[in-house]
């Protein structure tokens, strides 16, 4: 009797910590749902104890009271999102108006584009016809003066005159063969500037030894003239001195006649 009353006292309490445990599961499964965790161990740990039911049940408290949480919040936000849809509907015909400005705007800046793009086309075109030209214009100002420096040099070659022909060969090479545009010009003036360096050495080595052979001439005329001039002057000398001797002498005679006519 004894043991059947104490085990009528434990019974209730056994079944308090139950429902304790299930409110426990409850509210742990309730916390983990809200947290985004994972719910893997409380499904095993319902399978392994083959309570899948109380998982359910759990489940469906769990989505009674978020059903209504959700409708009590969806009731005091109802009139915000009421005047929310209101201020949509006015932004989307804000948005269709903008949209249509935006696109007559497109279109007036596309026109406007078109004649920008044509006008820098041609404003492009013309700076680049007027760099060809002044190169152009440059080029023809060095031609020209490459012209009178060839000029002035084929002057003073006919002229002799070989220092200056080697001046205007000088500037012809260092100031304007680096600037002329064309190749097969440039490979004429090189040609050129060579055979003219190499005449001038010609004529000149040729006129130093004219110069030089004519020198040797003089020198033996000048030494034949002066020796014929020495001579000469000695000749005089001696006829000098023969007449002073015959002076002397015919002096001598008429001193001796006239001493001799005295006595």
């Amino acid at each position: 009797m004894q043991s059947t009353k104490s085990r009528r006292k434990v019974a209730p309490s056994a079944v308090e910590s139950a429902d304790s445990v299930e409110k426990l599961d409850q509210l742990l499964l309730s916390s983990a749902i809200c947290n985004g965790e994972d719910v893997g161990p409380f499904v095993h740990k319902v399978f392994t104890s083959g309570k899948p039911d109380t998982l359910l049940q759990h489940l469906r408290h769990f989505a009674r009271s978020k059903e209504s949480e959700i409708e009590e919040v969806c009731k005091a936000h109802y009139q915000d999102f009421i005047l929310a849809v209101d201020d949509l509907r006015s932004l989307l015909s804000d948005v269709d108006s903008l949209k249509s400005s935006l696109y007559d705007s497109n279109t007036k800046l596309q026109s406007v584009g078109l004649l920008i793009l044509s006008s820098l086309d041609a404003f492009v075109e013309a700076q680049n016809v007027s760099r060809n030209v002044n190169l152009a214009l440059e080029s023809v100002r060095d031609c020209i003066r490459l012209m009178e420096l060839c000029s002035r040099s084929n002057y003073h070659l006919s002229s002799s005159n070989f220092y200056m022909a080697l001046k205007c060969v000088d500037t012809i090479e260092f100031e304007f063969l680096d600037k002329t545009p064309s190749s097969t010009l440039k490979r004429m003036l090189e040609k050129k500037i060579l055979e003219i360096r190499w005449h001038i050495e010609r004529k000149v080595s040729k006129e130093f030894g004219d110069w030089l052979v004519e020198i040797r001439v003089m020198s033996r005329n000048l030494g034949q003239l002066a020796i014929g001039q020495a001579s000469l002057a000695r000749q005089r000398e001696e006829d000098l001195r023969i007449k002073q001797r015959q002076a002397e002498e015919q002096s001598r005679l008429s001193l001796r006649k006239y001493e001799s006519s005295g006595e």
